[in-house]
């Protein structure tokens, strides 16, 4: 595999209120246009996001995806007829969820664009019941999800199950240095 990622399993237990094993992590997916670049790199990410919440519920990645996903929903929106049964109140327990937490189901990004990576990773986390931390929560959602890359884009997200985001208690994308990276603003 020409991507890396690192997975983390650490109890917390004490440090969080968390009482199981957490795991991160952390992601670094090659642009679409790098010769390191793999069409099949999200599927092999979500098999090991499978293959992890079979035994855990608490998952959390990280890292610089290479996915413009604009302000798109990472949840399936289902629409209702008149005349159609409703399904709805079985699939979106999740966003439900989210009501209760107090998160938006909708997030904010100051990125307009989706690029085909984006649109991957926007598939990734509706197939797994993941949800895109990135201007939803704390100081990034007041910011307006801020910009991650070049100040031009957001490809560093942090995306977790919807039984670790009920422990994110605030995000941050941090002003660039370049004493952290090149062409990346850090994320808190």
């Amino acid at each position: 595999n020409r991507f890396k990622i690192y997975i983390l399993v650490q109890t917390l237990f004490g440090f969080s209120k968390i009482d199981e094993d957490v795991v991160f992590g952390i992601v670094y997916i090659p642009p679409e246009n790098s010769v390191y670049h793999q069409p099949d790199t999200f599927d092999q990410v979500e098999n090991e996001i499978r293959s992890f919440s079979q035994n855990f519920k608490y998952i959390c990645l990280l890292g610089d995806f290479n996915g413009r996903t604009a302000d798109e929903p990472d949840y399936f929106e289902i629409e209702t007829h008149e005349h159609e049964q409703d399904f709805s109140e079985f699939m979106q327990d999740n966003l439900n969820c989210l009501e209760t937490l107090n998160i938006d189901r909708k997030r904010k990004s100051m990125d307009t664009v989706k690029n085909r990576s984006g649109q991957k990773l926007l598939e990734l986390c509706k197939g797994n019941d993941l949800f895109i931390v990135n201007g939803r929560i704390g100081d990034d959602k007041h910011e307006s999800g801020k910009l991650t890359c070049k100040n031009t884009s957001v490809i560093d997200y942090c995306i977790c199950t919807y039984f670790f985001l009920k422990f994110v208690s605030n995000f941050k994308v941090k002003d660039f240095s370049r004493l952290y990276s090149d062409v990346h603003s850090p994320i808190t």
